[in-house]
C-alpha cells in the first residue's frame, strides 16, 4: 500500500524482499519514501525501514510518503521558500 505505482495485492513468493513487491508494484512514486518502508506483520508488529526485509505471509508492505512532499506538497522547495520569503517581507513592511 501506500505511494508506489500500482497498489495490489500481491501471491506470497517465498524469499521475496519488500523491494522485490515494491518493484512487482511498479515501484515507489516521487513522493513515496523507500526508505521509510514498514511491513506490517500478521500477529501485529511492525518493522520499521524494513526495504530489504524478507516477506511473510499475510503481511503489509506500507511505503509512506517523504517528508519533503508532506511539508511542501505539490510545490517546489524554491517556490515555498519564495512564499515564505515574501510573507516575511509583507510582514516587515507592516512595522514601519
Amino acid at each position: 500500500t501506500g505511494f508506489v505505482f500500482k497498489p495490489n495485492a500481491h501471491y506470497f513468493r517465498p524469499g521475496y524482499s519488500a523491494k522485490d513487491y515494491i518493484a512487482l508494484s511498479g515501484g515507489s512514486l516521487d513522493v513515496g519514501s523507500s526508505k521509510r518502508v514498514k511491513i506490517l506483520r500478521k500477529d501485529g508488529r511492525i518493522l520499521l525501514r524494513a526495504y530489504n526485509e524478507i516477506v511473510e505471509p499475510g503481511d503489509i508492505i506500507d511505503i509512506p510518503e517523504t517528508l519533503g512532499s508532506v511539508i511542501f506538497g505539490n510545490t517546489g522547495f524554491v517556490q515555498a521558500l519564495t512564499s515564505i520569503a515574501t510573507l516575511l517581507l509583507a510582514y516587515q513592511a507592516t512595522l514601519r
